[in-house]
Order: structure tokens, then C-alpha cells, then sequence
């Protein structure tokens, strides 16, 4: 089989849906990536980030913000969120999530590389990007259902009236830390290597920039007959991963490294 009439030039990267067995998602040179049904060999959405305004960029508080030296090629790709989302990391150092079943919908964007991002790597809701900026960043990605109320209008003698939800999901991606590797990267990758303390060389502390987060304020504009979802979290296992969460980094000077990561002392 094979799968014609998209690309114009080098496909950088390929990746087979864990949900649906029909599918594979493909990135290229060319900035544009496509969705492909392997049963018909054609595309069933496509997306050209080179043509692409995003409106929905989160801009990074790095102060290596995203250079225009590159264009928007696709570098790495990764599904999220059970499949729903894909994370682009392109050329021009920018991460993007696109919803799966339509990549003209751009959820998110943002400035995460000061340059090409080179690799990505996921694991449950945490991105694991590296660039040749010769950082490596650890992301957490989240997923809010907002419902609206609609109302037909509202009765001083009665509290409320009868009102239509329209519920839409969107989606965070909050850097927890950057580690400077000082060597331009090649290659990233998760892994759990909790058993593995003593017995390797490399402590995460070695170059960690941490960055803090702040608590999201809601939007004095926000209507009041707004309300969030209740977002279901299992903390319990985000801290688990995340005390045994180690990263492992190729770089230009053909060493590989593992930095043991004890995010949660």
C-alpha cells in the first residue's frame, strides 16, 4: 500500500493510532501533516501549518522565546488524551495541539523552544519536548469541559429559567521544569527508573531551571451563568509518576544521558 498525493517533500515523522487500527497521522518537511485511512489510502483531514494562523497561542516565559529562523515543519508528532489530541512539534520551536477527528481545529499553541524542537515524547497527560535550544522540557497536559448556559431570559420573581448547556472542551499545557543540557538535542525519551538511583550518574538537579506555576484566575469578563465542569484528577498518580520519572537524552555529541528526576522532593 501506499499513501500518495499529500506530501511534496522528506515525511519526518509517522504515527499509528492506538484507537483506531484504520488510521496513521503524518508529518513533513513540507509543514503540512494528514490523517490517512489505511483501508481507502486516502487522507481523511489534513492540515498546512504553513498556512495556518493560530489565534490561540500561549506565549512561553522563557526568555529564549520561539525564533522565526525555521518554518512550521513538522518535526514530532504524539497522540494525547486517549487519542483525541495530537501535540505537533514543529520547526519554528512552537508546540501545537490539534483535535484528532478535525486538524483544522487548533486547541492550543505554544512558544516552547528557542529554535527547531528536535523530539517529543508522552507519557499519560506529561510531554517531554527537546530542542536544538539544548533545553528539555517537561509539560502536563489538562483537559476542562466549560458548560454555557443559554438562557431565554430571566424573571426577577422566579431565580432561574429554563436554559440550554452547551458544553466544549479545552485544553492546558503548563511547563513543570526545564533542564539546560548544554548540548544540542537529538532525541528524548520518558522513562520510569526508580529502582535504578544508585546505580546511575546523573542527578536532574545538575542545570534544572524550575519554573513555578501560577493558579489560574477566572476572567472577570466570564458571564456568571458560566460554570466548569468538574474535572476528575487522580493526584495520587500524577505523584507517583512523577517521583519516578526519569529522562533519557541523545544528543549532538553522541553521548546518551539519564537524568534521574525526583520532581516531587
Amino acid at each position: 500500500k501506499k499513501l500518495v498525493g499529500v506530501h511534496s517533500s522528506l515525511i519526518s515523522s509517522v504515527l499509528f493510532s492506538q484507537t483506531n487500527p484504520d488510521e496513521i497521522v503524518s508529518g513533513g518537511y513540507d509543514c503540512i501533516s494528514s490523517i490517512w485511512s489505511l483501508d481507502s489510502l486516502l487522507p481523511k483531514s489534513t492540515i498546512n501549518f504553513g498556512e495556518l494562523n493560530c489565534s490561540t497561542t500561549a506565549k512561553s516565559t522563557d526568555s529564549k522565546s520561539s525564533q522565526v529562523f525555521n518554518p512550521p515543519f513538522v518535526s514530532s508528532l504524539r497522540y494525547m488524551h486517549q487519542c483525541k489530541v495530537i501535540a505537533y512539534g514543529l520547526g519554528d520551536g512552537t508546540i501545537r495541539l490539534h483535535r484528532a477527528a478535525d486538524l483544522q481545529q487548533n486547541l492550543l499553541t505554544v512558544e516552547a523552544h528557542g529554535g527547531l524542537i528536535t523530539s517529543m515524547d508522552v507519557m499519560g497527560n506529561y510531554l517531554l519536548s527537546g530542542g536544538i535550544d539544548r533545553c528539555v522540557n517537561l509539560w502536563k497536559s489538562q483537559s476542562k469541559w466549560r458548560r454555557s448556559r443559554k438562557g431565554s431570559g430571566h424573571n426577577k420573581k422566579k431565580k432561574t429559567t429554563k436554559s440550554k448547556r452547551e458544553a466544549t472542551e479545552t485544553f492546558t499545557l503548563e511547563r513543570l521544569l526545564q533542564l539546560n543540557h548544554e548540548i544540542k538535542i537529538n532525541f528524548v525519551k520518558f522513562g520510569l527508573f526508580s529502582n535504578m538511583k544508585d546505580n546511575i550518574d546523573g542527578d536532574i538537579n545538575r542545570g534544572l531551571n524550575v519554573v513555578k506555576g501560577c493558579d489560574e484566575k477566572e476572567d472577570e469578563n466570564d458571564e456568571k451563568d458560566e460554570e466548569d465542569c468538574e474535572e476528575i484528577d487522580d493526584k495520587d498518580e500524577a505523584v507517583r509518576l512523577l517521583s519516578q520519572l526519569s529522562v533519557v537524552v541523545a544528543d549532538t555529541s553522541a553521548d546518551l544521558s539519564v537524568y534521574l528526576s525526583p520532581l516531587t522532593a
